[in-house]
């Protein structure tokens, strides 16, 4: 059996297209590559150094697909990172097959906890970051969820509420929804996720039991197979586990214009 290892290990996905900022994010360089947020560091470096307190973190595991490998290995090496493992994806099949491997992965090698964070966010308050991330590990829950207060009834963000059924989760509502929505205490879903490995295992066999079988035994092979799979639609939204946490971190989602020119807006662009 592997040796206990109490660090947490990130998992940073950055495997897909950004298509949503085109044309500056292309297929051969998505956004996660580009320095949107800070003129020196890429998104996906700026992810890397939000986990780079090895007090509290191991080495990340890197999730990203084949067509990009020149463009992680010259990045990670950019920010002097040593990752526990790069995953290289042949095609893409969006966040649940990811996310499920690296939990295999975390298992074998004695992990207790994967903390799962996509690589085109903006978090500046590091700190609270972590604080937010350990209070939910203290917590011990089998998937603890960062829900993000909102400023405004926006509908490019899915939108994350706990009620007494368990978290539920709604994709990208329209702006009246989301208004509705953020009265009744809604928040915005960061996409950013801590596992407990042994218990998330156990509920994703269940959940979500085609998937888990098929990569368990085949891996990167299965990937000729397998349906492409959102996290939140394959796990999330048919478990009653979890809890949701206010985060204490500033927060925003890259993925289109309008957040773009949000950040240049609030003068927080390098």
């Amino acid at each position: 059996m592997p040796k206990h290892n109490n660090k947490i290990l990130p998992v940073i996905l950055c495997g897909g297209e950004g298509r949503r900022l085109a044309p500056l994010s292309s297929v051969d360089k998505p956004k996660q590559f580009h320095a949107l947020a800070d003129n020196n560091l890429s998104l996906l470096q700026q992810t890397i150094l939000r986990v780079a307190d090895d007090s509290h973190f191991a080495p990340p595991a890197i999730f990203g697909n084949v067509r990009h490998a020149t463009h992680i290995r010259e990045q990670v090496a950019g920010v002097e990172c040593v990752p526990s493992i790069t995953f290289l994806e042949p095609v893409m099949r969006n966040t649940a097959p990811p996310i499920l491997l690296s939990a295999f992965y975390a298992q074998d090698n004695g992990f207790r906890y994967l903390l799962v964070q996509p690589s085109d966010h903006c978090i500046n308050n590091i700190g609270a970051f972590t604080a937010n991330v350990l209070t939910a590990l203290n917590d011990a829950n089998i998937i603890s969820y960062f829900g993000i207060t909102p400023d405004r009834a926006y509908s490019g963000y899915g939108y994350i509420q706990e009620k007494a059924q368990g978290v539920v989760f709604h994709e990208k509502p329209g702006s009246d929804k989301a208004a509705f929505l953020i009265s009744q205490g809604a928040l915005w879903n960061s996409g950013i996720f801590l596992l407990e490995v042994s218990g998330f295992l156990k509920e994703a066999a269940c959940v979500m039991p085609d998937l888990f079988e098929a990569l368990s035994s085949d891996g990167f092979d299965a990937y000729s197979r397998i349906s492409s799979l959102s996290f939140d639609k394959a796990f999330c939204e048919r478990t009653p586990e979890g809890r949701l946490y206010k985060a204490d971190f500033d927060w925003m989602d890259m993925g289109s214009w309008d957040a773009l020119c949000t950040l240049i807006s609030r003068g927080s662009v390098a």
